[in-house]
């Protein structure tokens, strides 16, 4: 996560730093997006949606843990979430 973090723009990093601050706040916010990725399990990944182009991947370990594992660009991130 952190070095596909260091690799956005500056923007982008902002993009994403928002979308962190509402899943933190609410899993489940509707501008989220939040669904399991289909084929991954054990453990089971999860993407979210900070804008129409940028993805933040993750696994739930309890209700209240969210690992984070990718970020970044659409196709690039949920190709290796």
């Amino acid at each position: 996560m952190k070095k596909a973090y260091k690799k956005l723009d500056k923007q982008s990093q902002k993009v994403i730093n928002q979308a962190l601050v509402i899943l933190a706040e609410d899993f489940s916010h509707p501008s989220l997006r939040v669904k399991k990725m289909t084929g991954y399990h054990k453990p089971d990944v999860w993407e979210a949606s900070a804008n129409m182009d940028l993805r933040i991947t993750f696994e739930l370990k309890k209700p209240d843990t969210i690992i984070l594992r990718n970020c970044g660009h659409h196709n690039r991130t949920l190709n290796n979430p």
